[in-house]
């Protein structure tokens, strides 16, 4: 059974006011709400130098040699390009993974967690060995960085899956998509959704997930989902019917909403600092991505220690 065999991410070391993203007249009633502290801002390296030195880590901890990984997945909505270099081309290259074929994925805040399916069901069907994983949230335009619900802040992360060496085995996933606001837009009809709508649609995919597997919600140690905002979810630990402390909300306060990073970011974090290690703990990894933002996919993923 694949899983993923290694996980880092990478976090600037400045960081920003939220006051500095929004604005004054709601600010104040924003960061009580959502309990945002402050946000990470990339301001010394490059996309470039933050993967050269994730991917110099991976190597040198892993004892993995380059030539074992088999594809590079890169699962960004932004920076593909640095000037005329294309990032997951240079880095392929860069780091003598010459056997490694690329794949580019851009499907909004759940290109990782997409990433991460791709990988399991390559490495599942022997068409793959070791597939690398990365992400990035990077340089958005401070005008850009409030999105109603949060604010974007930047960094980077890395996960590799494989079959030896595996941290965290992944047991089944789920993906749905809901493209019913551009049927309406092309049929010129109005249409309409509320945040708490796109909450219980994720809720759901996470109980059908369980059903399938046989697995009841008393048996998952954890839920971790994105940095977005903590209405967001609170309202989501209602609706599964489980307490706040079974969703993991360790970063929520700290860096702002890093895109596809919050799954790395998240995951990497509950292990490390919660102790997700004993064998048989299940947890789930869930993630939603708006397209436009309005066309809305949901991912959940079971995996098992």
């Amino acid at each position: 059974m694949a899983g993923i065999i290694y996980s880092d991410y990478y976090l600037p070391e400045d960081k920003a006011a939220v006051s500095e993203f929004v604005d004054s007249s709601i600010c104040s009633a924003f960061t009580k709400q959502y309990k945002l502290e402050f946000v990470y801002v990339e301001k010394k390296k490059s996309p470039v130098e933050i993967f050269d030195g994730l991917i110099e880590d991976f190597f040198a901890k892993s004892g993995i040699a380059p030539g074992e990984i088999s594809h590079v997945i890169y699962a960004a909505s932004t920076n593909l390009m640095q000037g005329d270099v294309c990032v997951p081309f240079y880095l392929q290259s860069r780091h003598q993974m010459t056997s490694a074929a690329v794949m580019v994925l851009n499907h909004g805040c759940n290109s990782a967690m997409q990433g991460i399916q791709i990988a399991d069901a390559l490495v599942n069907t022997g068409k793959a060995n070791k597939v690398m994983i990365l992400t990035i949230s990077y340089g958005t335009l401070t005008q850009n960085r409030f999105i109603s619900t949060s604010v974007i802040g930047d960094g980077a992360g890395i996960a590799v899956v494989g079959k030896e060496g595996v941290q965290t085995a992944i047991l089944d996933f789920m993906s749905v998509s809901d493209g019913r606001f551009s049927v309406d837009t092309y049929d010129k009809k109005q249409h309409e959704r509320d945040s708490l709508s796109v909450v219980r649609d994720g809720s759901s995919l996470v109980q059908n997930l369980l059903k399938k597997n046989n697995v009841e919600m008393s048996d998952i140690k954890m839920i971790i989902p994105q940095n977005l905002n903590f209405l967001g979810l609170f309202a989501q630990a209602r609706l599964l019917g489980v307490g706040l402390d079974k969703i993991y909300t360790g970063n929520i306060s700290r860096g702002g909403h890093l895109i596809d990073v919050d799954t790395i970011r998240n995951y990497a974090d509950y292990r490390r600092s919660v102790g997700a290690n004993q064998s048989g703990e299940k947890f789930i990894l869930y993630a939603t991505s708006m397209v436009n933002g309005v066309n809305i996919t949901y991912d959940a993923m079971l995996m098992s220690e």
